[in-house]
């Protein structure tokens, strides 16, 4: 899997140094360069879109169970910059934020079904939003050929939505987390989860919960609306201004065509392709595309690295907590019954919700 990840990065990074030196790899890097302090507006501007998506997630879950939005709002940062960072397919780092929500003791069949159907949700909203961008291209640009594609992309996207709610009652999202697991060469979800039968049956409860799930498809539609000032704010820094209709069909396009190429870690190169044409059907130059593709990447390091730098602590300070917490064990349980406890501790591979052992010490 990771000799996989390495070679598809590779490909994506030969795509995206072709894709600059094909238009002129000064002209492209000069232009990004004038986007100057710009690059942290839009890396600010970013937060709120991720507030909204923050806000479905904890929409999907018990009332008993939500921790606070600021908290939600930190583990879809720390899952971004997984996604975005790290050779996971774009999916290791709703695992990632997954094991983050057990922290706030919710059971692990709650927060697996609550990151899947999430996900299943963004992207069926991400179809609609790319829709909706190719109609505003298809009504400012006057082309016969593009109004042939847009009857074709439209038709695909009705039959995709029609197999996404025929497919909802059918054990769809149980098959999108061993989906998942394949990915990533790990049997992670349904380990944590309970097994199947347990995640199956929380998702199945979840999905007939229809005010949840509208409140959830609404916040992730509008995330990606919002995601649109990103582009528009970039292309101002950039001395390219846009319309936010211009702004919108750039960012749905380029957002799908990241999403098609989630197999290569960060999409590279696919992402910077989507710009290029998404701008090129606009009539923007080739250059300010390309260093609006760089300013997006430039932004996704100013969020990602700390991101990961959080996740890391995060991370070692558990396992810390975790170990002093069986060293107290130790002083108090019988051999035998330790020895099973670190079997079994060790067979979840540190995994598995905080243990009982010590509460205070892990929600501290």
């Amino acid at each position: 899997m990771k000799t996989r990840a390495v070679l598809l990065g590779l490909v994506g990074l030969a795509l995206l140094t072709a894709l600059v030196a094909w238009k002129g790899s000064e002209e492209v890097l000069t232009s990004a360069a004038g986007a100057g302090w710009g690059v942290l507006v839009v890396a600010l501007w970013h937060v709120v879109p991720m507030f909204v998506d923050a806000s479905g997630w904890r929409a999907l879950l018990d009332r008993d169970d939500r921790p606070p939005l600021v908290a939600l709002v930190r583990h879809r940062w720390i899952s971004e910059s997984v996604n975005g960072l790290l050779p996971v397919a774009q999916v290791g780092g709703e695992f990632v934020r997954a094991r983050l929500l057990m922290r706030h003791r919710v059971d692990g069949a709650t927060a697996g079904a609550s990151v899947l159907v999430d996900i299943t949700l963004g992207f069926t909203m991400q179809l609609v939003f790319a829709l909706a961008g190719v109609l505003v291209l298809a009504a400012s640009v006057d082309e016969p050929g593009l109004a042939r594609g847009l009857a074709a992309a439209i038709s695909a996207g009705l039959v995709l939505m029609g197999l996404f709610f025929l497919a909802q009652r059918g054990g769809m999202f149980l098959f999108l987390a061993r989906a998942i697991e394949r990915t990533m060469g790990e049997r992670v979800w349904l380990s944590f989860a309970g097994g199947a039968g347990a995640l199956d049956e929380r998702i199945t409860w979840l999905w007939k919960q229809r005010g949840r799930v509208a409140w959830c498809a609404l916040a992730r539609l509008s995330g990606w609306v919002l995601g649109t000032g990103e582009v528009w704010l970039a292309m101002r820094f950039l001395d390219t201004p846009v319309t936010l209709e211009q702004a919108m069909v750039i960012e749905s396009l380029a957002q799908a065509a990241r999403s098609a190429g989630f197999a290569i870690p960060a999409a590279i190169g696919v992402q910077e392709g989507g710009y290029l044409l998404a701008c090129q059907a606009l009539g923007i130059p080739s250059e300010p595309a390309l260093a609006l593709a760089l300013v997006r990447r430039a932004r996704e390091l100013i969020q990602g690295v700390p991101g990961l730098a959080a996740w890391q602590l995060a991370e070692g300070r558990r396992l810390l907590l975790r170990r002093r917490a069986q060293r107290e064990g130790a002083a108090l349980a019988p051999a035998p019954e330790l020895e099973r406890a670190t079997a079994a501790s060790d067979a979840a591979g540190g995994l598995g919700p905080p243990t009982d052992g010590a509460p205070g010490e892990l929600e501290r």
